[in-house]
This record gives structure tokens, sequence and C-alpha cells, in this order.
């Protein structure tokens, strides 16, 4: 188990002595931090994460390393065992490699006016309308409410309209004028544009003219294997220190939406699975720091696709001439996500009863053989109770101790986790492959019964207001460029890609 003071690992004190008596004695300009405990030690009990953290610039100010100008990166090994990650680990050696001539930490200083008057807001918008340069801009919040939008008209600016602050005569003043800006002639950069472009055309038929880069689909042609939400992409395009922590900071959600929304895994970036949300009664300086995040996501932005335009056009023309193949591609998705398609709730109400009923009539013949089996063995113990076949621990209890089938263990890779078992679909088609006797037919209901309920969640779509269905897309949603799709930003809807025939209603 991960101790919460690193420091009190056994042998770790005298090992780190020695480092830091050999640190006092070279004074370098500059430490690589290799691994997830090196990180731990430079900073510890603060539970920072090396693929958050790594690539970034930093000088703690307390802790072992104070006052040294540090780079974590990732291990050897995690490259050997993630190939993917291969272009990360060249990229923060290569950042080391340019950082060992001065031990000054040099990181963009960066200018952002958070917390402008109406009017201010409104005059800064009209300045930058119908010019030639573009304009990145960011949102935060979903379909059921926005909290602030930030705008960049330059890598080292950004400024904020706070919504979340203003009395809604002034929300109504500002949003005219963000409408004038986004049908304005000025070209526009996002981050995954068709998520902001449905939440501003859908809620407030506010639709962004003359997107003319969108980095998650630039940054996909470079490194389609990496992920493709802004926190990554800082870490390579920019020399701007990891902060995507700072929106749980300044939100205070709960602990389940803080699992939800792991900077991680580039949360509100790559997917449009953000429904939205407006901060409950934030202090001044929470939402300061709300502010200062979102002004950074625009700035950081445009920076990275004036990064990426550069980059595209250094390489032989295919990537650039598919980019923007992709980008041609994004007003014709963004009319189907508002579009939408028409659901016939009463067709799938009835088919939901239709598979209700099929659920039944499996657990029924699935509770009768159990029984039989006890009764078979001499109806020893407590007569066996109705099985709940979606719980996971009563269903290996039913499979590998009661009816006495080989364990099944769950696998990574080529390793075999034996310290666990698992009823995944995978374990199950394997023990149905293995024993397809007559007294067997229990597992090719459990499977049914797995693919009856998998139907019936797929009846239950929630729809919108007007009795239509959405889903998201995303244009590189795979690293071969396969167009993904999910539920909808308004939290209708589901992949609809992949619903069976005989359920489109």
């Amino acid at each position: 188990a991960k101790s919460k003071n690193v420091l009190q690992r056994p042998g770790l004190a005298d090992r780190l002595d020695s480092i830091l008596s050999d640190l006092s004695t070279h004074n370098p300009n500059v430490i690589l931090l290799v691994g997830q405990l090196a990180l731990d030690v430079a900073f510890p009990g603060q539970g920072r994460s090396i693929t958050e953290w790594r690539g970034s610039i930093l000088k703690p100010t307390s802790g072992p390393f104070a006052g040294y100008k540090i780079i974590p990166c990732l291990t050897p090994m995690s490259v050997f065992i993630k190939w993917d990650l291969w272009p990360l680990f060249r990229h923060d050696l290569e950042r080391f490699a340019f950082e060992i001539d001065s031990p000054d930490v040099n990181v963009p200083d960066r200018r952002f006016d958070i917390m402008l008057s109406a009017d201010q807001c409104i005059e800064r918008l009209n300045e930058i309308s119908n010019i030639p340069t573009p304009v990145a801009l960011d949102i935060e919040g979903g379909c059921n409410g926005m909290t602030c939008v930030s705008f960049s008209p330059h890598p080292l600016y950004a400024f904020i309209v706070p919504f979340a602050c203003y009395s809604l005569q002034d929300k109504i003043k500002t949003l005219r004028a963000i409408a004038a800006f986004c049908w304005s002639s000025t070209p526009k950069v996002l981050q995954n544009q068709l998520y902001d472009n449905f939440v501003l055309s859908f809620t407030y038929h506010l639709p962004i003219r003359n997107v003319v880069h969108d980095t998650m689909l630039s940054g996909w042609e470079i490194y389609p294997e990496l992920p493709k939400g802004l926190g990554t992409q800082v870490s390579i395009w920019t020399r701007e220190p990891f902060y995507k922590v700072d929106r749980k900071i300044a939100l205070r959600m709960s602990k389940e939406r803080l699992a939800k929304v792991s900077s991680s895994e580039d949360d509100d970036d790559e997917e449009a699975s953000d429904l939205g949300y407006i901060p409950t009664a934030l202090t001044s300086s929470e939402r300061d720091i709300l502010h200062r995040y979102c002004c950074k996501d625009s700035a950081c932005t445009l920076e990275i696709a004036l990064a990426h335009d550069a980059y595209l056009k250094r390489q032989p023309t295919g990537p650039l001439q598919h980019f923007r193949f992709n980008m041609e591609l994004l007003p014709a998705l963004l009319y189907l996500q508002l579009r939408g398609i028409k659901y016939d709730k009463q067709a799938a109400n009835i088919l939901t009863t239709e598979f209700g009923g099929d659920i039944l009539r499996i657990q029924t013949q699935i509770d009768n053989y159990v029984e039989s089996v006890w009764v078979r063995h001499g109806s020893r113990g407590p007569k066996p109770v109705s099985v709940n076949l979606n719980s996971p621990k009563q269903l290996a209890e039913l499979l590998y101790v009661r009816l006495g089938y080989p364990k099944q263990h769950p696998k990574k890779g080529r390793e075999v986790d034996t310290t666990r078992v698992t009823t995944g679909i995978d374990a199950l088609l394997e023990l149905r492959k293995r024993h397809n006797g007559t007294d067997d037919d229990i597992l090719e209901w459990i499977l049914q019964f797995r693919k009856a309920t998998k139907l019936s969640q797929a009846t239950l779509l929630r729809t919108d207001k007007d009795g239509r269905i959405r889903c998201s897309f995303n244009l590189v949603g795979t690293e071969t460029g396969r167009l993904g799709c999910r539920k909808s930003a308004t939290g209708s809807g589901a992949n609809l890609t992949t619903t069976t025939k005989s359920l489109r209603r």
C-alpha cells in the first residue's frame, strides 16, 4: 500500500540524504525527476500524479528539492510497457536538455482580466470582432448553465465574461455582444469546438461562425496515439506548467463529481460528457481560480493552434490536407447534433415491456435450475434465494462456488490476475465454449439474460424536451480516426452508431 508520507518509507531517508549531498556538491541547474516516487519525494503529501505533471518546469518552495528547477518525466519502464507514451518521454527529455544551461524557470507570463464589468466586456468583445487575426475562446459549463467564457486574442492575454457574477440585465447585454462576436468574420480557434459550439447553439441559439482551427483535430494529426485533451497538448506545445487541477479546487465538487471529472482523463476538453454545472456560492478566491483557469484554457489553445499550424506546414501536405478535410466536416456534424433524431417513445415502451418479460422468464429458469441442483444434492443447507444476475459478486458465488465451474480470472494483455475472479462476457463465453452439455444450459441463460438486459437499457433512452434524442460526435475518437459517438451534452441519447437495427425506433 502506498504510504501517505512517502518520506517515511523504510530506507528512503538514507538514500535521499545521499542524493541531497550530491546536489549540494554539484548544484545542478535542473533535476530530472524520473517516475512517481521521485515526484512524491519532491512534493510530499500533495498526491501529484506523474501522468499529469510530467513535462512541467517547476521550482518547489519546500521539500527536499526546494529552490531547484525540476522537470518530472515518465519512467523508461512505463514506455516499454506502453509504447504509445514514447512521444511524451522523448519530449520531456528534450525539454530537460534544453533547460540544462540555466537554473531560471522561464514560464509564460500571461495577463488575464478576470473581473470586468459588463460594459468593459462588451468593449473588449467589440475590439476583437471583425479582425483578421485569430481569437481563441473557451466556455465553462454546459447545457444546464454557463459559468463564464474566456477570449484570447493573444497567447499571453485573455479576458473573462463572468456570467455567474452578473445580473440578468448584464447577462443579456453581454450575450448579445458575444453573439455579435461569434457571428463576426474574426477567425475563431477552439479545443473540441463541437462541444462549445453545440452548447452555445443549443442553449442560447448562438452558433460560432468561421471556426478556422480545432486543436483537438490538429493534435490528432501529429500524435494520433496520445490523449487529445488540452492538458496533454499544453504539456507538449507550451511551457505552461500543469494547471488542470485548478478546476477541481475552484468548484469544490463532491467526491462523486470529483471522480467523474478526473483531470488525468482530460475531462472537459476531449469528450462532450460534461452536462454543465453551476457552482454554488463560490468564494472570491475560488471564483478567481476558476476565471484564471478558463483564461489559461483559451490562451493555451491559441498558442497550441499557432504551434500546430507551423508544424503541419513543415510536414508533407497529407496531414495538413486531412486536417482541413476534418475541419470541413464539423459543420455537418454540428447540424446532426443540433437536429437530433425523432424518437418513438411509445414503440420503445412496448419493447421495454417485451424485454422485461424475457428477463423475468430467464430469471425464473435460472432460479428453478439452481433449486433443482440444491434438491439433487439432498436439499442440504438453506433453500437458495433468487440470484441477482446483475451483481458480479452474487454471480461469481453462484458459478464458482455453488455450481463448481472453473474460476475465470481477469486478463490485462498477457497477464492474468489470479487474485480475482471475473464474470465478464469473455469469461461467460469461455465457460460456455468448454461446458456445452444439457446440464450447462444455465450458462446460455445467463448470456441471454445479459443480452436482454442490454437491449432493455437501449430502449430507455432519455429524450430532450422536443421529444428527440441527440448524441455527441468526435471526429478523432480513436487512434485510427474513426468517428466516435456518445451521449449528448444535453444528457439525452447514447452511442447511437451501435444501436441494433431492430431498436431504431
